[in-house]
């Protein structure tokens, strides 16, 4: 996330889950105080829609709906592959979509998605995607971790731009 997130005045936004993985939102946590911005102005958390009993995982369409009013405001937009908490497995392609229709950085945890479901990263144009070996994969304690960059540059990528990634 260090290469993806270059936030500015008024894109310094990373929208993720409201019960993400505790390691992402402290990861998420680090690097917005480490560009010198305030967590509780620039970390966007999202949360399954309440009422009645409320939802416990969240709807793709409200994901959508977030990135397209908030967008301009976002540098990245970071979720789980599979959520941890709930099994909940997000639409990754449709994220992705919309992120990058508003010109955000998209990134994946995907520590409880790799060997558990179908991973197509580089077909659906995700930025970047990090995960273990240990939990699905089996590895054991010691295991390697596993991340993606996407080959190809997208026209909104400053990282791609700045040579973190060849063509």
């Amino acid at each position: 996330m260090l290469s993806f997130y270059k936030p500015t005045a008024t894109r310094h936004k990373i929208l993720l889950e409201d019960k993400a993985f505790p390691s992402d939102h402290y990861a998420v946590e680090s690097q917005i105080r480490l560009r010198g911005f305030d967590p509780q102005k620039s970390m966007l958390l999202i949360s399954p829609r309440p009422g009645t009993g409320g939802e416990e995982t969240l709807r793709t369409e409200d994901i959508v709906r977030r990135i397209e009013e908030e967008g301009d405001s976002i540098a990245v937009v970071m979720f789980s592959g599979v959520q941890y908490y709930t099994g909940q497995l997000f639409n990754m392609a449709a994220i992705t979509e919309a992120g990058h229709r508003k010109g955000c950085f998209v990134g994946f945890d995907c520590a409880h998605a790799a060997g558990n479901v179908e991973l197509k990263l580089h077909d659906w144009g995700v930025d970047f995607a990090c995960w273990c070996s240990y939990k699905y994969i089996n590895s054991g304690a010691g295991g390697i971790a596993g991340a993606f960059i996407h080959e190809k540059p997208q026209r909104h990528c400053q990282a791609c731009a700045g040579g973190l990634v060849g063509t």
